[in-house]
């Protein structure tokens, strides 16, 4: 029997508002935190979450939730399913130095669970960019090129230039005023997260495109 991959979707806030496009553009997909309660898990919460800081109303950060879908098997360890982790890290405040060993164990885990790695590469800001942010958002990027598209171990890594479409969207939306491009429009609505319709639907089909069908 052939065992056909799950893509399993660790992130925040972005993954709550485009959850609808990205259950029906992406086949076998489980939301972990907002799917978790539905496959014998004990929470519901993504707001707020990253790598190690837990959500804002409870629950597990990205690195335990990880160790969780493995505990109850909704990732399959072995390389007879390859199941997919996609990393959506979008909360654009975690102390780098402190997360930097988690990404090394999130791609360690994969690497010994036989699990392919998809890692969307970040457009954070609050509003408009500031240099700190653009900051945060270029140094994470660096280190997940680094980690990842460099690392011969993993199987399939995807890199998912999430912030490229951000801004190659607005770059070709001449009809943008300042504000509106400054937070990232039309993909987005307040530098963040995407759009009801066009942004939720173009990060669902990236998440998509990466980890095929």
């Amino acid at each position: 029997m052939v065992l056909l991959p799950r893509r399993v979707v660790f992130g925040a806030s972005i993954d709550r508002v485009a959850a609808p496009q990205l259950r029906d553009k992406i086949p076998y997909v489980v939301l972990d935190g907002l799917d978790n309660a539905l496959h014998g898990g004990d929470y519901y919460q993504t707001d707020g979450r990253g790598l190690i800081t837990p959500p804002t109303h409870g629950g597990l950060n990205i690195a335990e939730a990880l160790d969780d879908e493995i505990a109850r098997g909704i990732l399959r360890v072995g390389s007879a399913c390859r199941d997919w982790v996609v990393v959506d890290f979008s909360l654009g405040t975690e102390d780098l130095v402190a997360a930097d060993p988690v990404i090394d164990s999130i791609i360690d885990t994969c690497v010994a669970g036989g699990f392919r790695l998809a890692w969307v590469l970040p457009h954070i800001y609050y509003g408009a960019k500031t240099p700190e942010q653009q900051a945060w958002n270029e140094t994470l990027t660096t280190m997940l090129i680094g980690k990842i598209a460099l690392n011969s171990a993993l199987l399939d890594a995807r890199l998912i230039d999430w912030d490229y479409l951000v801004t190659a969207w607005t770059d070709a939306t001449p009809s943008l005023t300042d504000e509106a491009r400054a937070v990232g429009q039309p993909l987005l609505y307040d530098g963040r997260h995407p759009t009801p319709a066009r942004g939720c639907e173009r990060y669902a089909c990236a998440i998509q495109e990466a980890t095929g069908l």
